[in-house]
């Protein structure tokens, strides 16, 4: 398969993307994907049979999850196999030799993207965030072409003992775009994501780091100009700077600066600063926002969890992205009032089992002062072979990305009920190297 997928952990973010540019010049643009699919259950040959077949599809809406009825069928197995969307999309990108992205917040289990006949990438695992550049793809079309482009996306969760969860796990592995897709307008060079991390001092004052990486797949070597701006939680600023920076790679270090007396997050006070990145490019400007909170943890050795500096008791309970009729396609309406039901009956403390969750969690999470256990999907298998492991890294390591920001993370997850096995242990207490901030 051409065209692997790329991780999304900070612009590709849709909704952190704000317009910044100057009146009538290009900005940044995010269209959510929710109308205009339709789906087929089965298998098919290709990617040209989704758009030659005279079978019947059935029009849908977005979130969907083609389990949405028989999972708790107590008469039959749920259905594992593929599961076929499509749709025509108009594609119109501002820019000037711009990134046209297809953003998917999650799909299940493993998904493949076609533009026409050109494949455009394969995902393997169903609860990270992943992209997929259909620039190239939409170059080769006419003008007139480009008005309706054919997208056909195979969701596919057939068993593969090479993708967590393993197929022995205590819970469904639900196949279909579950989760919102967006279509993502982009300058050549833009901001890809943003990791602030901040340290608290033992006299009470933060250190704030704010680190960030650009997507830059033509490798430009362009001149940046990066305007930063962090705003308290009543929205004032308390810090701005300027850069002008060569076009780099990876992560680099964007700004430092202290907060003399910071406003701590907890879940009696959940207390969020915004940090405003603007990049400036010859091909465009953009826009990205990230929140953030401030505060620091302690486990005491036989000893009390202390939240900034305070003794806390944990109270909670755990998630699944589930719910009748619906399965993993839940809307935001009803996520929004599940966690709200969960923060009012007195819990502070919420286990995400056993998987990475939909973004809308992990921000209200942060809103309500709920403190979250976020997991790797790896439940009962042992440690596979060396393409489950890698598939585990690759997961855990999306999820810390794609969540790196959220004060209310204080516990990952490396999976669940795994840890009673000799072969578990040896491979949990290897070194895991990652280029993530410190």
């Amino acid at each position: 398969m051409q065209g692997a997928a790329f991780t999304a952990a900070g612009t590709l973010l849709a909704t952190r993307l704000r317009s910044a540019a100057a009146e009538g010049a290009p900005t940044q643009k995010v269209n959510q994907i929710d109308t205009g699919w339709e789906f087929f259950r089965g298998a098919l040959n290709d990617a040209g049979e989704a758009w030659r077949t005279a079978r019947r599809w059935q029009p849908v809406g977005l979130p969907h999850c083609f389990n949405a009825m028989d999972s708790c069928d107590p008469d039959i197995s749920y259905y594992r196999g593929q599961g076929w969307y499509r749709t025509r999309l108009a594609l119109g990108n501002p820019f000037p030799g711009g990134r046209t992205i297809l953003h998917f917040q999650g799909a299940g289990q493993t998904c493949t993207a076609w533009s026409g006949s050109t494949p455009l990438g394969e995902h393997i695992g169903g609860y990270n965030e992943f992209c997929f550049d259909i620039t190239e793809a939409a170059r080769k079309l006419t003008p007139a072409e480009r008005r309706s482009v054919p997208i056909a996306v195979c969701c596919d969760n057939s068993p593969d003992c090479d993708r967590l969860p393993s197929e022995l796990s205590d819970f469904c592995l639900y196949g279909g775009l579950y989760r919102r897709v967006n279509l993502i307008y982009l300058p050549a060079v833009a901001l890809d994501a943003v990791h602030i991390l901040p340290i608290v001092a033992a006299d009470g004052s933060a250190q704030i780091q704010v680190n960030a990486r650009l997507y830059n797949p033509g490798r430009q070597n362009c001149a940046c100009q990066i305007v930063l701006e962090v705003l308290d939680p009543g929205g004032r600023v308390i810090y701005q700077s300027r850069l002008r920076i060569p076009a780099w790679n990876g992560f680099a270090p964007m700004a430092e600066f202290r907060v003399d007396a910071p406003e701590l997050w907890s879940p009696d006070s959940p207390h969020l600063y915004l940090c405003r990145l603007t990049l400036s490019t010859a091909g465009g400007e953009m826009q990205l926002e990230e929140r953030f909170g401030i505060r620091h943890f302690e486990f005491v050795e036989r000893g009390a969890f202390r939240l900034n500096g305070q003794r806390l008791l944990l109270r909670g309970t755990q998630r699944h992205a589930d719910h009748a009729g619906l399965a993993a396609a839940m809307p935001d309406a009803l996520v929004r009032e599940e966690m709200r039901m969960i923060r009012e009956m007195g819990a502070n403390f919420i286990r995400l089992a056993h998987y990475q969750q939909d973004r809308l969690v992990l921000d209200l999470c942060d809103e309500l002062g709920l403190i979250v256990w976020e997991e790797l999907p790896w439940c009962r298998s042992g440690v596979g072979g060396p393409a489950f492991r890698e598939n585990a890294r690759q997961q855990l390591t999306q999820m810390i990305e794609q969540h790196f920001d959220h004060p209310s993370i204080v516990f990952w997850g490396l999976g669940n009920e795994d840890t009673g096995r000799k072969s578990c242990r040896r491979w949990t207490s290897q070194p895991f190297a990652h280029s993530w901030p410190r």
